[in-house]
């Protein structure tokens, strides 16, 4: 089962918490993930960008073990994860200020690709 839950956008501090996770014992989800496992980026597409089933995109997380999420796209389904699964712990990151967060996220993503610049 998924046993923490991230409700932070990506650049909030989603990398590090991953990091400090897996010395908590977490397996943690997180963006880069998504991108480079065709089949999950395709499922959680589907899900999160064009209202596809949840079921398959969340068989995905199963399938490698994973028992935390963070990041885009998994945080789009914070609250029908938190709904499936009470007991997680929801975790919501955020950076001090609108500003400092978009740069961050300018800086990784000189020009994002399509279906992350829907959703942001």
């Amino acid at each position: 089962p998924i046993r923490l839950i991230g409700a932070g956008l990506p650049c909030t501090g989603t990398q590090s918490l991953v990091v400090a996770l897996e010395h908590l014992g977490f397996n943690s989800v997180h963006g880069l993930d998504f991108w480079l496992n065709t089949t999950m980026r395709k499922l959680w597409t589907e899900y999160a960008l064009e209202g596809g089933p949840f079921e398959p995109a969340l068989q995905t997380l199963f399938d490698q073990d994973f028992d935390a999420t963070q990041d885009i796209p998994a945080v789009f389904a914070y609250e029908e994860l938190a709904r499936r699964f009470p007991d997680a712990k929801v975790l919501l990151t955020v950076r001090d200020n609108a500003e400092k967060w978009h740069s961050s996220l300018a800086s990784k993503l000189h020009e994002p690709p399509e279906d992350i610049a829907r959703v942001m």
